[in-house]
């Protein structure tokens, strides 16, 4: 069990790093090449000159908008990936959970046969006996038994509502976020060439711009 709780320790910190790591990397490659080449640019004095303190103001507008995007499933992920660790250390370990759903039949009287299946593993006796191994009374156990087979439907729909929920979210954080990036690339593009025509008019003498 102690390899079981290790691997899944393991896998619960990647998928909390990995997802919303992926979350960054498609909202990077959804902006438009055109929009890259725009805030590169911005890096670029009028005279083609390379401006570093532009070019580092540039990249930190993007890390503010891969950063908004990819907060909102790290915000999901972590309190679920914390329930998910106590739930496989005090209530049921993972691997039983997933061998009890390879075998979930449409019909209750069927799926529970299924689960009390000797050729395939008895999954309520390998309960009582992870039940036994952590620590925990029989009585316990069965408790624990009787409200999973009462609250499962209730738990994959609320799973999958938490996954709509996350994707709406994360969509409508991109949105913001994206509108929010092109309007400041914009902004500053306008900005930069204002100030590089009043240098090149007072390098040229035309005026005087303090």
């Amino acid at each position: 069990m102690s390899n079981t709780q290790g691997t899944f320790e393991l896998t619960v910190i990647a998928v909390v790093i990995v997802l919303p790591s992926l979350v960054g990397i498609v909202a990077y490659l959804l902006v438009p090449r055109s929009l890259r080449d725009f805030a590169r640019k911005n890096a670029t004095r009028y005279d083609g000159s390379f401006s570093q303190r532009r070019w580092e103001r540039e990249l930190r507008a993007r890390w503010r908008y891969l950063g908004s995007v990819t907060i909102v499933p790290l915000l999901i992920l972590m309190p679920l990936a914390v329930v998910a660790a106590l739930m496989h250390q005090w209530v049921v370990p993972v691997d039983l959970a997933v061998a009890a759903m390879e075998r979930f039949d449409s019909d209750t009287e069927q799926w529970k046969e299924n689960l009390k299946d000797s050729s395939k593993g008895d999954i309520g006796a390998a309960h009582h006996s992870w039940a036994d191994a952590s620590g925990l009374s029989p009585e316990v156990a069965a408790t624990w038994q009787h409200s999973m087979w009462q609250a499962w439907p209730v738990v994959i729909a609320g799973g999958l509502v938490t996954l709509v929920i996350c994707l709406l979210m994360t969509a409508q954080v991109y949105n913001r976020a994206f509108g929010q990036y092109h309007e400041g690339v914009v902004a500053r593009s306008r900005e930069y060439l204002e100030v590089d025509l009043a240098r090149i008019a007072v390098d040229s003498g035309a005026t005087d711009v303090s």
